[in-house]
């Protein structure tokens, strides 16, 4: 198992989201606040739980295509993978319950939203072929992520209206993230591919130029006071 987690959830992932569920967290709360650290908890427990969907999602393939994986060689099962997810529910549901109606609301648009895309929108996996569209259809998870984060910090007054900028700062985190990530690599998901080298960087600058906006639109005064 934990060769597992080095090889498809590494511990790199868990410094970005600690930062997400940090800042996610401050804009819901107005501020710093030691309960950022169970948000945390419970947004590393949602990845965990989106990966592990994944690998159900895509066993066939990558059995196929990667049978080296630790899953793939039989030294970890889908039903241990399993036992994982309930664990990683079970510690959301920890997480979210007690901050109140509004906080469970999010996080239950959230489990559906993902149960959506582990289904590829029930579009028949017509959107598995398109390597433009697919991304778009799946990043908005995050944004969704980011508003639940959030919402866990406001507690029982609901973020309202405010939250679409914490649901853009996600979502163009989860673009940015997956643009450099493919920006180059090999296979038919690369965007260089898809768009060309120059057209394909173009866009990465578009997507971290409106991160940045988005993210100084996040942050609030309080933060900015308790880093400094």
């Amino acid at each position: 198992m934990t060769a597992w987690f080095l090889e498809r959830y590494p511990p790199a992932n868990a410094v970005l989201l600690l930062a997400v569920a940090v800042v996610a967290h401050a804009f819901g709360h107005g501020g710093l606040a030691p309960s950022a650290l169970s948000a945390f908890a419970g947004l590393w427990c949602f990845y965990l739980l989106v990966r592990i969907v994944d690998e159900h999602k895509d066993y066939e393939a990558d059995l196929a295509a990667h049978p080296e994986r630790v899953l793939q060689s039989g030294r970890v099962t889908l039903g241990r993978l399993r036992l994982v997810a309930v664990g990683a529910l079970a510690v959301q549901a920890a997480v979210t319950l007690p901050a109140g109606k509004a906080a469970s609301g999010w996080w239950l648009i959230l489990l559906g939203w993902l149960c959506w895309a582990a289904q590829d929108f029930f579009t028949g996996g017509r959107l598995e072929g398109r390597p433009l569209l697919y991304p778009l259809a799946h990043v908005p998870l995050s944004g969704l992520a980011c508003v639940w984060v959030a919402q866990l910090g406001a507690g029982e007054s609901p973020v309202g209206f405010r939250a679409w900028r914490v649901f853009a700062f996600g979502t163009l985190l989860a673009l940015a993230v997956d643009l450099a990530r493919k920006l180059g690599s090999g296979g038919d998901r690369s965007y260089t591919r898809v768009l060309g080298a120059f057209r394909a960087r173009a866009l990465l600058a578009v997507v971290l130029s409106a991160l940045a906006g988005a993210g100084a639109a996040v942050v609030q005064p309080g933060v900015w006071k308790a880093l400094a």
